[in-house]
């Protein structure tokens, strides 16, 4: 079975593409054009450059492939300026479903985000029913559920048999783009941050969405969601868990999170100066602020034989992993 993945040379990608090929999967990984590739090097792989942008691309990459998992997004924590978060995201899952109805590819796998969904602290649970993200939500979470609907539209409408999944936040090895989560640990790892805040979020192991990616290609019903969780983890009990793995103890102080939003303006100049992304945003805090320690994976539990491993396995292999590569 040929398995076209967008995205691959991302974190997720990284793992999914590992995921596959150790089942006996053949793979043709799809990168846009210019991109770091090390996250595939040395694998037996079909390596092929796609713009989602560009329809023709996709044609020719989905020639031949009885499923695609499609990966690639643009993920933003500040905003969407110019207006290339909405594009990628719902323009983007637009044409790669087309392409698959073109193509008469057999299975879509669309990787969305516990962010296409708009929830509160203070809700009981939340799962595949819940509300999807709107004009009162940030822009990124605004754009992966208008991609959502495109994908739905082409399961209504054309037919296309097509599964969604909706993660949670990810963390993990094989991520060699240091990923937001992954940055926060390498730097957790280093015993940097003297200084936490009083907040979390529900984490999820890459390499158990992976699995599930797998999974959902054969078990997968069109048209549903699946959201896929881990566990909900303060900030100081991940920094915690990372200090277990390294043997190191740090003094660290938890401050209400609202004290943040004071460093705002100090962490925006510094981002300025280092030409690089900040470390926290006000959207990122209120990310935090807002998490719901009850997100629920039930439905891929009972569906796709979901069962995502314990938090402390990940940051233990996330940080040998690292430290094999030298990021720590």
């Amino acid at each position: 079975m040929r398995v076209a993945v967008t995205g691959a040379n991302g974190h997720v990608g990284a793992n999914v593409v590992r995921d596959l090929l150790a089942h006996g999967f053949a793979v043709r990984a799809l990168c846009l054009h210019g991109s770091e590739r090390s996250a595939l090097a040395g694998l037996d792989v079909e390596v092929a450059e796609i713009d989602i942008l560009h329809p023709e691309s996709l044609d020719a990459a989905f020639r031949a492939v009885d499923a695609v998992i499609h990966l690639a997004a643009k993920i933003s924590i500040q905003g969407d300026r110019d207006g290339s978060v909405m594009c990628t995201n719902m323009e983007g899952a637009r044409n790669v479903a087309r392409a698959c109805l073109a193509r008469d590819v057999a299975k879509l796998v669309h990787v969305s985000s516990l962010h296409a969904f708009k929830f509160s602290p203070a809700d009981h649970e939340v799962n595949e029913t819940a509300p999807a993200a709107d004009h009162t939500c940030f822009a990124y979470d605004r754009s992966k559920a208008a991609g959502e609907d495109e994908i739905l539209a082409a399961v209504r409408e054309e037919g296309l048999d097509a599964t969604i999944l909706n993660p949670t936040g990810i963390l993990g090895p094989h991520d060699y783009v240091n990923s937001r989560g992954g940055g926060m640990l390498r730097s957790f790892y280093r015993g940097q941050f003297s200084a936490l805040i009083d907040a979390g979020f529900d984490w999820v192991d890459v390499r158990d969405v992976a699995g599930a990616i797998r999974q959902t290609m054969h078990g997968g019903r069109a048209g549903e969601r699946y959201l896929i969780s881990g566990r909900w983890a303060s900030i100081k009990e991940l920094a915690d868990l990372c200090e277990d793995v390294t043997g190191t103890r740090r003094r660290r102080v938890v401050l209400p999170w609202w004290t943040a939003l004071l460093g705002l303006p100090a962490a925006q100049l510094q981002s300025l100066m280092a030409k690089e992304p900040p470390l926290f945003t006000y959207e990122s805090l209120m990310i935090l602020r807002g998490s719901n320690k009850n997100c629920s994976s039930d439905k891929a539990r009972r569906e796709i034989d979901y069962a995502p491993r314990p938090l402390d396995e990940t940051v233990r292999d996330t940080y040998e992993w690292s430290r094999a590569h030298g990021h720590v």
